[in-house]
C-alpha cells in the first residue's frame, strides 16, 4: 500500500459533528411545532365555543330560556353523572364539541380513561361561585373554558374567582 495514498471516507469526529447539527437542527423544529400545535389548539377552541353558544343560543330561542342545570366535556364518572356533556347535547339535539385533549379533573373521564390534565368545557345555566356584581359572573349564565386558552390571552367576558389563571369565560347574554 502506498503511504502518500488517503482512504477515502469520514473520520468519526466529521460523523458526530454532522449528528450533533442534524440534532440540533431537529430540536429547533420540534420547538417550534409545539408553539405551531398550541396555536392551532387554541383556535379550536375559540371555534369550539362559537359552535356551542350558538346551539345554546338556538335552544334559548326556541324554548325561551336557556338549559337549566351545570355540564361539564369532561366530567369525572365518579362525582359528575348527572352533569355530563352528553345531557347537554341532548338537551340541544346535537353533538357539541369538546377540548382538543379530552382532559378531566380527575379520576376516569367519561370514556372511562385516566384523566390526564385539567383542561375542559363547563356551561353554567346560574355560575355559582362569586358575588353578585355586574362585571362578575356569579348568578350568569356562561361557558368557560377551563384549562384555557395556552399560547394566548385568556379571554373574560366577566370577572370571577381564578383571576384569569388558566380560564376563559364566555357570558352568555339573553
Amino acid at each position: 500500500m502506498n503511504p502518500t495514498s488517503f482512504k477515502k471516507g469520514f473520520t468519526l469526529i466529521e460523523l458526530l459533528v454532522v449528528i450533533a447539527i442534524i440534532g440540533l437542527l431537529s430540536s429547533i423544529v420540534f420547538a417550534s411545532l409545539t408553539s405551531a400545535r398550541k396555536k392551532a389548539r387554541d383556535a379550536r377552541r375559540l371555534s369550539d365555543v362559537a359552535t356551542i353558544r350558538t346551539a345554546l343560543n338556538l335552544y334559548a330561542s326556541d324554548t325561551g330560556v336557556f338549559p337549566d342545570g351545570n355540564f361539564f366535556t369532561a366530567g369525572n364518572l365518579a362525582n359528575t353523572p348527572g352533569n355530563r356533556w352528553s345531557i347537554l347535547e341532548g338537551l340541544v339535539n346535537g353533538k357539541l364539541p369538546t377540548d382538543p385533549l379530552l382532559n378531566c379533573w380527575s379520576g376516569l373521564d367519561s370514556s372511562g380513561q385516566a384523566c390526564t390534565g385539567t383542561g375542559y368545557y363547563e356551561y353554567w345555566k346560574s355560575y355559582p361561585i362569586g358575588t353578585a356584581g355586574a362585571t362578575t359572573c356569579f348568578g350568569k349564565t356562561i361557558l368557560r373554558m377551563y384549562g384555557g386558552m395556552e399560547a394566548g390571552p385568556q379571554i373574560h367576558q366577566c370577572d370571577e374567582q381564578y383571576a384569569g389563571n388558566a380560564v376563559s369565560d364566555f357570558l352568555f347574554k339573553p
